[in-house]
């Protein structure tokens, strides 16, 4: 059942191909972040040498402002 919900091609329009359809270059680009994710979440702010709150409030301030931005006006 799961092989007939997935798609055997990535047919996704013109916009944007390799962030759609993550294959070839932007593959171990998404796995890089994907880990990077994992150790802030496993290890804490240390492992990603976020120890300051200058730099927490920085990074809040700017996921706050980017998450404003994908939704749009």
């Amino acid at each position: 059942m799961l092989t007939r919900l997935l798609p055997t091609t990535c047919a996704m329009p013109r916009a944007w191909p390799e962030v759609l359809c993550p294959t070839g270059r932007s593959a171990p680009l998404i796995v890089g972040m994907l880990y990077v994710y994992y150790l802030q979440n496993t290890e804490g702010l240390i492992a990603t040498r976020m120890t300051s709150q200058i730099h927490d409030g920085l990074y809040l301030a700017n996921l706050v402002f980017l998450v404003g931005v994908a939704v749009g006006p």
